[in-house]
């Protein structure tokens, strides 16, 4: 066999190698794809973006929507991770009573729990939060007017929604949340989609 063909076949071979170890590279992560799309249920329910409110004037605006008994043991805050993302500091903590929170420590934690109870008040879902004057988080220290968002263990987050294209777009509901929003601009207002898994029928739109 002459010189030339030995290089012909020995290039051959390499290509091939070559394309073995590629398939071999990639073909676990396809199979991982198609199984997680497999896996992936798709978002059912009706969207709930407001609710009827009743007697407004009943609504404690200090405790907003987790009222009272669903307020933040703050006597010992713990640290867990910290949230990438955002204007403000974040970051994930967790409290005595074993509860995890989102703390939003910056100028904009006490506008935001502001507009979160005013549009609470009139019917509309909201996260669960509330500004705590001075918070001490064990392994960060000291912070005034911070805002505790709640992470519940049964709430499951799917998302953030678009103004432009959402499931209660064209609906009056949705309509009074872009006047709203107008009258209070300038205050960063999260959109997420929130599922409750033990009401199937129920997608809150916040």
């Amino acid at each position: 066999m002459q010189f030339e063909e030995i290089l012909i076949l020995r290039q051959k071979a390499n290509y091939l190698l070559f394309l073995s170890t590629i398939i071999l590279l990639v073909l676990p992560f396809s199979m991982q794809a198609q199984k997680d799309k497999k896996n992936k249920r798709p978002h059912t329910g009706t969207a709930v973006m407001w609710r009827e409110p009743g007697d407004i004037q009943s609504r404690n605006l200090l405790a907003g929507a987790g009222g009272d008994a669903m307020k933040p043991d703050v006597s010992h805050v713990t640290f867990i991770d910290q949230k990438e993302g955002g204007y403000s500091t974040k970051y994930r903590v967790r409290d005595a009573a074993g509860n995890e929170w989102v703390a939003k420590v910056g100028r904009e934690a006490q506008p935001e729990t502001s507009a979160n109870r005013l549009l609470w008040a009139i019917g509309y879902e909201t996260e669960i939060d509330y500004l705590i004057p001075h918070l001490v988080i064990d392994g960060k220290g000291a912070f005034d007017n911070v805002r505790l968002e709640a992470r519940p263990k049964g709430v499951k987050r799917i998302g953030n929604w678009k103004w432009e294209d959402n499931p209660s777009e064209g609906t009056p509901e949705f309509q009074g949340n872009c006047a709203t929003s107008s009258v209070i601009s300038g205050v960063h207002l999260a959109r997420r989609a929130v599922r409750f898994p033990a009401a199937e029928t129920s997608l809150r739109i916040m």
